[in-house]
């Protein structure tokens, strides 16, 4: 019983992870508009699906594979904002796994680790304004 309880441990955490994100990500959901960061991917993995590498007619400092998963989902669904938003609730979700993962390592406790893991997911939702 305790090693199939084990075994669902961790897709619990990241669909709760998900859910969380998904929550709190749904304020945006009704605007149309890209922001910056959606409509770089968007324009970065078109770039990369006509052959163009970062760095020559367009120039960003995020990681190359991130503009590659982009190309993907634009290659599967084509330029659908509703595709990269999906994707990005689904890669923060993935990160704050990790970062729960790692607090968890660090702190041994689980309530610590949720915390650090939905700050993350605070931090990448809004935006901070002086």
């Amino acid at each position: 019983m305790y090693c199939s309880l084990k075994k669902l441990e961790k897709p619990i955490i990241f669909f709760t992870l998900l859910i969380i994100t998904l929550i709190m990500r749904l304020q945006d959901w009704h605007n149309i508009v890209p922001n910056w960061d959606e409509s770089t991917f968007l324009i970065m993995g078109k770039y990369y699906l006509t052959g163009g590498l970062n760095g020559l007619d367009y120039f960003d400092t995020k990681l190359s594979s991130l503009f590659y998963f982009f190309a993907f989902l634009i290659l599967l669904f084509g330029k659908n904002i509703l595709g990269v938003k999906i994707a990005g609730v689904f890669l923060v979700s993935i990160i704050s796994l990790q970062i729960y993962h790692l607090s968890h390592i660090i702190h041994n406790n689980k309530i610590i680790s949720y915390i650090s893991s939905v700050i993350l997911i605070f931090f990448f939702t809004f935006e901070l304004k002086n």
